[in-house]
Parts: structure tokens; sequence; C-alpha cells
């Protein structure tokens, strides 16, 4: 029987996604073997009121050299951290302070905010720092724990601020990290954490975030009792809707040093997190649901000689298309326009990557799958008079206007 990664106890069985590739483990050819895969079970936590994998795939795999996600592909994520850095800026009186981001990826935060502060990133993926070092971005590759962050503390100093995003849920080892945050903030210091919030994740029926990479489903109330373990608490929190399915942006201090929102306890209210478990029990007949109505989809379009492509080669499609046993044979191929896809192929389904710049070719009349969904917006502005196939919240089909 599985134990909780934070407290220990006993873990609830709630959904299984089966054996699952790693998402990010893009293959060279059609003909590479998939040669690791893990159990894709997740498992509640009554106690934390945590959401959790419970043999996750180790780190050192899952964020290796050839590690193909970049934030700075996205016009959206652009724009969110232009306005992260205006928000944190000004509610925090910022001037001329000290700012860490860990996971920083290819330092979108970053490049908004070196030049009126001192900044410094920690990202383990080596494939994004070269980029880091081309915008000039301080950072340190290597893993953040309370060594190397005492170690950073020493030569650095302390940060008024600590910010991650979409990382802290891909970090089983929540205690090691929550003591190296501590190292590193100024005893006023925040740390301001965003994440996809799982109320969401389940009202919306978006189970491919579960996905390689990810270790945690995170509630209200778990980042209340994970900041308790730690003397913090959480201040604030700010409904990110559009971001990642549906996310929060949490904000913690050590107890006592900083005013309480009444967000906090308003948006739990709101979320009626009570009723999540009850929720999280029906999730898997929800997740088989949509899984055959999409194959059944998919399988129509097939046998009436409709032509289907993918569109965004996101790790989320993986889990998905694994789930449902959905190859090149009903999805020929997906295009995307992260530079470090193409030419690869998905794991498990062995679904060829094209470059983005090929889509136009793909005629009018065509049915695209929009897998990176949370950027539906950014992608139908550009992508013009197409009919698309949607499978969250349920199977359904969605126009971008013509040109």
């Amino acid at each position: 029987m599985y134990q909780c990664h934070l407290c220990g106890k006993k873990l609830v069985s709630i959904i299984s996604l089966g054996q699952q590739p790693l998402a990010n483990r893009l293959l060279n050819s059609p003909d590479q073997i998939d040669d690791i895969w893990y159990d894709a079970t997740w498992s509640w936590c009554d106690d934390c009121k945590l959401l959790m994998l419970v043999d996750p795939p180790s780190p050192d795999i899952v964020f290796e050299s050839n590690y193909p996600y970049l934030t700075g592909q996205s016009k959206f994520m652009n724009e969110h951290f232009e306005k992260t850095a205006h928000t944190l800026y000004h509610q925090y009186n910022l001037d001329s302070a000290k700012v860490i981001e860990i996971g920083c990826n290819d330092g979108g935060l970053e490049t908004l905010i070196k030049d009126h502060h001192d900044v410094l990133g920690f990202e383990p993926a080596s494939a994004c720092c070269p980029i880091l070092e081309a915008k000039g971005i301080p950072h340190r590759r290597m893993k953040f724990d309370a060594r190397s962050a005492r170690e950073t503390a020493e030569a650095w100093g302390k940060a008024n601020l600590v910010y991650c995003a979409n990382t802290l849920r891909s970090l089983k080892d929540l205690r090691g990290f929550f003591m190296a945050v501590l190292e590193m903030l100024y005893d006023d210091g925040v740390f301001v954490i965003e994440d996809p919030y799982i109320v969401d994740i389940v009202n919306r029926n978006e189970f491919d975030q579960f996905y390689s990479e990810y270790v945690y489903g995170f509630t209200i109330t778990s980042m209340q009792n994970i900041a308790r373990m730690f003397g913090m608490e959480v201040i604030d929190i700010d409904p990110l809707p559009d971001n990642h399915g549906g996310s929060l942006r949490w904000h913690m201090a050590r107890v006592g040093k900083r005013p309480i929102s009444t967000n906090v306890e308003a948006l739990k209210v709101a979320n009626s997190e009570f009723a999540l478990k009850d929720k999280l029990n029906r999730f898997q007949q929800m997740i088989d649901d949509i899984s055959t109505m999409f194959v059944d989809e998919l399988v129509h379009l097939r046998d009436t000689d409709k032509k289907v492509v993918g569109y965004g080669a996101t790790a989320k499609s993986v889990t998905l298309l694994n789930y449902a046993n959905i190859d090149s044979e009903l999805l020929p191929v997906i295009y995307d326009t992260t530079p470090t896809k193409v030419g690869k192929y998905l794991p498990g389904v062995h679904v060829p990557i094209r470059d983005a710049k090929e889509f136009s070719d793909v005629p009018k009349g065509c049915i695209v799958i929009l897998f990176p969904y949370n950027l539906k917006r950014e992608i139908f502005d550009r992508e013009k008079g197409r009919r698309w196939l949607l499978y969250f919240p349920s199977v359904h089909y969605e126009e971008s206007d013509a040109a």
C-alpha cells in the first residue's frame, strides 16, 4: 500500500491512466523503442487533501538534456509573465529587490525584470541553459535543495521574492524543497507559486494534465497544510483561469509577517473544495467515457474518409493518446511550432511531428484536433477558417473564424 509522499499516511487510489511513456521523451524514428514507462496511478491523501502520482519517474530522466519544452515559444505565456512581473512588482514594492525563479526554463520572467532587479534562475534542464546564457540571465543548472540554497544565499544573498511557475507539482520531495525556500528567503520575503488547480482540472475533465512531469495536484487546503508544516501561511491567491487549463497563484510568507487576504478563504468556499473527493471518485468513469467518445469520433471520421491532423505536440497529448490507444492510423500527423520537437515522434503512439509552417498546406476541410486547448484563443487567432475537434470538457467541434 502506497503512503503519502509528505505525511506518510495511507493513500486512497483514485484514478489509473495505465502504463504511460515519458511525455517529453520524444523519439527520433517511428521504429525507436520506448524504453521508459511508468505506472500512472494517482491517489489521494485524506490528511493533506493532496492528489499525487504514487510512483513518479526520476526527475533526472524526465528533465534530461534533450527536454524540448520552452515557454518562450508561446505568445500567451510571454504575455502572462509580463503581467506577472507588473503585478508582483507593485504588490510587494520590489524596487531593487532580489528575485529568484526556480524552474525558470528559458527565462521568460527574468528577461522582463533583469534590468531592474537582481535576478537568479535555477533550471535543471540543460537544453534551456544556452538560451539563458544568450539572454544574459544569471542562473544555476542544479537541483534546488537545502544545500544549494544555503550555498547560494551565502554567495549571492537572500531573496525578497522566490517564484516558481508549474514547478512545484513536479517535485516529489516537497519537504526538502520548502526547507530550501526558507533558506533563500528574507524573514519578510514572499514565496509565490503558480500551478494548475486540481478543482479546475476535475471540473473541466482535463485528465490529460496528469502526465509524467507532474507528481501532485494541489488544492487551496493542501497548500495551506503544506505551508503550515514549514511555519508559513498562504496570504493571498490569484485565479489564473486561462493558464494550463485553470491555475492559481498562491502567495506564501512566514507566519505573522504579512497580512492575509480575504481571497484565501473566499476562494476555497466558492470552489466547494469540500466536495472534491466525491468528484474525484467519479473521475475515472469520466476519463473512460471521454476516451471512448473521442476514439469513436476518430473512427467515424476515418470510416467516412475525413482527413484528420493534430495541432500542438503537447505533453498532455501523450497522456490522452496513449490511454485511448490512438496511434498514427487514426492520427497520421501533428503539427507543432517548437523547433526541438519537429521531426520527432510522440512516445508510445509514434505519431510524427511536423513543422507548423507546413500547416498552411493542409486543406481547410480537414478536421484539426487541438491539443494545447489552453492556448485556444492564440491559435484560433493565428489559424483562421479551420474546423477543430476538442475533447474537454466533452468531445465537440469549434470553428476559428475565417480570415
